[in-house]
């Protein structure tokens, strides 16, 4: 099981519109928890979020258990490969502090 603590993104951006939907959306559905996919680094055992920022935060807000699951990623890249292809708008943070990764 993937800790929270192990997850990193770079993208800083959140659309509060988006993320409202999203909590529409989960509670019409009665979603009880979301799950999240993530690619394996490969380096000092983080994983990526590269997909699924609004639904997290609507996930939080609403305080629902969240599920991060280890996805291939399609071109097999990782380590720095990785980090390069899915940079987003600002550094390499943790998801959940937001404090930098290196």
């Amino acid at each position: 099981m993937i800790n929270i603590n192990q997850v990193i993104t770079s993208q800083h951006h959140r659309s509060e519109d988006i993320v409202q939907e999203k909590i529409n959306w989960i509670k019409e559905q009665n979603i009880t928890e979301i799950e999240l996919p993530v690619y394996e680094i490969g380096i000092d055992d983080l994983y990526l979020l590269a997909d699924g920022h609004h639904r997290y935060e609507a996930a939080q807000e609403l305080e629902i258990n969240i599920l991060f699951k280890v996805v291939r990623q399609p071109e097999d890249l990782t380590g720095i490969n990785l980090l390069e292809q899915f940079v987003n708008d600002g550094q390499y943070h943790y998801l959940l502090s937001e404090l930098p990764v290196w």
